[in-house]
C-alpha cells in the first residue's frame, strides 16, 4: 500500500492537465489503485512476467486489443 503512492505520483505527468491539484487527485485514484492491484498480483503469485502482462494489457490501446482479439 505504501508503494502505490509513490507509483502514483511518479505517473502525474501522464494525467497531465495543468493543474497541479487536480493532476495529483487523478493520478493517485488511477495509478494508486493499478499499484494496489498490481501488488496484490505479486503477493499472490510472485511472477513478474505475471505484473509485466497485466500491465500490458492496462497501457495497451483498446483498438490494438481489439485487432488482437480479432485476429
Amino acid at each position: 500500500m505504501l508503494t502505490s503512492i509513490p507509483w502514483s505520483i511518479w505517473h502525474i505527468k501522464i494525467q497531465h492537465t495543468g493543474y497541479l491539484p487536480a493532476d495529483v487527485v487523478m493520478a493517485i485514484a488511477n495509478q494508486g489503485v493499478t499499484g494496489l492491484f498490481l501488488g496484490y498480483l505479486w503477493s499472490r503469485y510472485r511472477n513478474m512476467w505475471v505484473l509485466i502482462m497485466v500491465h500490458g494489457i492496462i497501457n495497451a490501446p483498446p483498438q490494438l486489443l481489439l485487432e488482437l482479439w480479432n485476429m
